[in-house]
């Protein structure tokens, strides 16, 4: 009788023995997810931050490539205006002539617009013109078949 009440007391043990290494096991498992947890918050509000940097850092280039494209109409206008009385001074009893406004692209930008018209996405034209998106984004915003908008 006392020799299997110990065979009982012996498996008892065991069993506990063994339920203790898997609660272990199972508390060490949840202590790191929630390192794991912790970790994936930072690196969540890092990008957060580095991401609102970005789109911050691309409206104030946006908003001066306006200016500068501001900029360059009027400087345009003026020369414009310019020529036109130079020439209208040069040719008074001449037809006057309208200028028209020849847009220089570079090969980069045509090659850009012929992708856009093509249906090419604006993720696929600046990784095959290795480019920045935003870089084709705009000069797809500001031209429109191939004229200045």
């Amino acid at each position: 009788m006392i020799g299997y009440i110990l065979g009982i007391l012996t498996t008892l043990l065991i069993v506990w023995l063994f339920l203790r290494i898997q609660v272990n096991s199972f508390l060490n498992a949840i202590a790191e997810a929630k390192q794991i947890e912790s970790n994936l918050e930072k690196l969540y509000e890092q990008y957060m931050k580095v991401s609102d940097e970005i789109i911050y850092d691309l409206g104030l280039k946006i908003e001066e490539g306006k200016e500068a494209l501001i900029d360059i109409e009027k400087s345009s206008m003026i020369s414009t205006n310019e020529d036109k009385s130079i020439t209208n001074r040069n040719t008074r009893n001449k037809k006057k002539e309208k200028k028209a406004y020849e847009i220089r692209l570079s090969s980069q930008q045509q090659s850009m617009l012929q992708l856009s018209k093509a249906g090419w996405s604006i993720k696929d034209i600046s990784q095959n013109l290795g480019v920045g998106q935003d870089q084709v984004a705009m000069v797809l915003h500001i031209y429109k078949d191939g004229t200045l908008v």
